[in-house]
């Protein structure tokens, strides 16, 4: 790893904010980053409808709606809070295409092995 790089980590862990970056809600991020919501990053509507007892440890990720409006922050970390999404054992085949496009199923949530 590049010195300069390996400096930029070690100002970030200490929480102080290296050049090039600000400190936003979610952590400090490069200045050329800006934070969205999920209402302006997605389109919402009522796709696979699931309770609490149709979710376990095994199949793809499912955010229950719970889980959005319980959290004490506003976004989900995918790699850090991989293990704990909650997830439901479904054949996708069940679900509708338009709520499947071709780069959700590259989704580390539908790999049951990502993080590696």
């Amino acid at each position: 790893m590049k010195p300069e790089i390996r400096e930029r980590i070690e100002k970030i862990n200490r929480d102080e904010v290296p050049d090039g970056y600000k400190r936003t809600k979610v952590g400090i991020i490069p200045i050329g980053w800006e934070l969205k919501s999920f209402d302006v990053l997605f389109d919402f509507d009522s796709g696979y409808s699931a309770s609490r007892n149709d979710l376990s440890d095994r199949g793809v990720c499912y955010l229950h709606y719970g889980d959005i409006h319980a959290r004490n922050k506003d976004y989900i970390d995918v790699v850090k809070e991989f293990h704990m999404i909650p997830r439901i054992n479904i054949n996708l085949e069940y679900i509708d295409k338009k709520y499947m496009p071709e780069q959700t199923k590259k989704s580390p949530c539908l790999n049951k092995n990502f993080p590696s």
